[in-house]
């Protein structure tokens, strides 16, 4: 099955080389381990809903997918996994097409 990352990246410019790579945004510093660990365990196996079009946001240039929690200590952003970069441009402006490129790969209409 084709990944939403798969046909996302070449249709934007990529600016540095982690911008091309799937990350979760769990701490502001990577450094630190110990909110990270606590992050990670507070999202695994949580379900998202990937047909709400809510948790499919931009932060900044990327494209991201939400992880609805409020309570995210160690992290200023929200908690999401980082999908793709719009590099230079404007995440907003292919915000819809980023949006009709997942409903096309998961089969169903985002709500």
């Amino acid at each position: 099955m084709t990944s939403i990352n798969t046909v996302l990246n070449p249709k934007y410019k990529n600016t540095l080389p982690y911008m091309n790579k799937l990350h979760v945004e769990l701490v502001d510093n990577a450094q630190d381990s110990t909110n990270k660990q606590n992050n990670f365990f507070m999202v695994n196996n949580m379900a998202i809903d990937l047909c709400d079009k809510n948790n499919w946001i931009c932060i900044g240039n990327a494209f991201a997918l939400l992880i609805p929690i409020n309570n995210h200590p160690g992290h200023a952003s929200p908690l999401h996994i980082t999908i793709g970069y719009f590099g230079q441009g404007n995440c907003s402006t292919a915000l819809q097409e980023a949006r009709d490129i997942v409903a096309k790969i998961i089969g169903k209409q985002l709500h």
